[in-house]
């Protein structure tokens, strides 16, 4: 649909509902290889890549939505959906719960760096858990990170961490994916 010299105005030239008629069955997808994995998994009949992210499908033009729908395919196929985060940055939170509105499909559970805990408590925050992220994106006292250790390491379950710089949508799911040994496509620092 992409023509050589003007493009997708091709796609803007047909009236919505031949759009809509001609696209049947298929993902309209962005040159990303997460939104090709993502899309792939719905389409019955194909993908249709775009080179304008804005009419991807999958993303909408936001990298952080791209990897929230891998994590959801992965989480559910697997059925590892209940997720915790320690620490963090609570823009990233909320938008993880709107994208969570979104789509559907994973339990988020969220602990401040500012709460007081004790090892009976991150033991309980962390039981039936299938994965953990410590996210030093605001201060994170090891006190604090180090009880979620050892709850994450006596139940089993993956932990992951990010760095003060990485606070993003997509690099807290990428973080978790790659804690499950999940293969990531090449993709930049988020």
């Amino acid at each position: 649909l992409d023509h050589p010299q003007r493009g997708p105005e091709l796609v803007y030239s047909l009236k919505h509902d031949h759009i809509q008629q001609l696209t049947r069955g298929f993902a309209l997808v962005c040159e990303a290889e997460v939104c090709r994995e993502v899309a792939d998994t719905y389409a019955r009949q194909g993908l249709i890549e775009f080179s304008e992210k804005h009419l991807c499908s999958v993303c909408q033009g936001s990298d952080g939505r791209a990897w929230y729908k891998r994590l959801i395919l992965t989480a559910t196929y697997t059925q590892k959906t209940k997720l915790l985060i320690v620490g963090g940055d609570n823009h990233v939170h909320q938008q993880l719960k709107q994208l969570n509105r979104e789509s559907s499909g994973i339990e988020w559970d969220f602990v401040n760096g500012a709460n007081r805990i004790d090892q009976g408590a991150a033991n309980a925050k962390v039981s039936h858990k299938s994965a953990i992220v410590l996210w030093s994106g605001e201060h994170l006292p090891h006190s604090l990170s180090n009880l979620f250790k050892v709850a994450a390491d006596k139940n089993e379950v993956p932990i992951s961490s990010l760095a003060p710089g990485q606070r993003s949508v997509a690099a807290v799911c990428m973080s978790i994916l790659k804690s499950w040994d999940v293969p990531i496509a090449s993709s930049p620092n988020y």
